[in-house]
C-alpha cells in the first residue's frame, strides 16, 4: 500500500516550474500523498532549496548551504499510487522516476 518514489531531475529546472509540478502532484494524489521531500535549484539558479510537505501541506522553502552537489531531486511517499500515475502528471520538469521500495 504505501510507496516510496524518487524523482530525479534530468535537468536544472526552473523554480516556477518546479513550484507549479509539485501543485500537480498534491492536487493529482491528494489525500495519498503522505509526504514529500526535495532538494531543487533555488529561484536564483545557484542555490538549493529544501521542499518538504506533509499532505498536500507544504512548509515554508528552506534555504540550504551552497555546494558543488548538483543532484535535485524529490523522494514521495504515498499510498495506493503507482509510479505510472505519477510519470503522467503534467509538467515541464524532465525527470527520471525510480521506486525506491518494493
Amino acid at each position: 500500500r504505501v510507496r516510496v518514489f524518487r524523482a530525479r531531475f534530468t535537468q536544472k529546472p526552473n523554480w516556477d516550474d518546479v513550484l507549479e509540478w509539485f501543485e500537480n502532484i498534491a492536487g493529482m494524489t491528494g489525500e495519498r500523498l503522505l509526504r514529500m521531500k526535495a532538494i531543487v535549484a533555488g529561484p536564483h539558479g545557484s542555490d538549493r532549496v529544501l521542499l518538504q510537505s506533509v499532505g498536500t501541506t507544504f512548509a515554508a522553502p528552506r534555504r540550504l548551504a551552497t555546494t558543488a552537489f548538483d543532484d535535485l531531486a524529490a523522494v514521495f511517499i504515498v499510498r495506493d499510487c503507482a509510479m505510472v500515475e505519477l510519470q503522467q502528471i503534467e509538467g515541464v520538469c524532465g525527470v527520471s522516476w525510480t521506486a525506491l521500495q518494493r
